[in-house]
């Protein structure tokens, strides 16, 4: 399967779902744990909405300064990459790149019989914490079969 047969379904899914369109109110979260783990948590529900609440920089969400179809494309995309069947977050943050405004958190992540240890850096904005970015180089390819997936 190509990946853009993949990046379709998922963009397909996510406006099935109602995931894209209205005001994204942002979730965040007061600890960097806990913003990594709703943005994973609404990526195994195929929630865009959620992801949007979760996903920025410092200067806020992403949503309030980003095109709506492009915001939903690139985190259906974010999505088919980070598709899994179970997460944990592996133990501390990388000291290199944490601040006190930006923490590295590593989630390892499995789907099928693949495994893959994606950092993800989340940075301070307003009164909580949002995913910045995620390494989807490190991720297992939509494309790669895992167990029959």
């Amino acid at each position: 399967m190509k990946i853009t047969s993949i990046v379709a379904a998922a963009c397909f899914s996510v406006a099935a779902c109602g995931g894209g369109g209205g005001n994204v109110a942002s979730l965040a979260p007061l600890d960097h744990v806990s913003a990594v783990r709703g943005f994973m948590n609404a990526v195994g529900d195929e929630n865009v909405t959620n992801m949007a609440g979760l996903w920025g920089t410092e200067d806020g969400l992403a949503a309030d300064r980003m095109n709506q179809d492009e915001l939903v494309q690139r985190l259906s995309v974010i999505m088919a990459y980070l598709a899994h069947d179970r997460y944990e977050l592996t133990d501390g943050t990388d000291a290199l790149v944490s601040t006190a405004d930006v923490r590295q958190v590593t989630v390892r992540m499995s789907r099928g019989s693949c495994e893959s240890d994606v950092p993800f850096t989340v940075v301070r904005s307003g009164g909580g914490w949002l995913v910045k970015s995620m390494d989807l180089e490190a991720a297992v390819s939509p494309s790669r079969r895992c167990d029959g997936r």
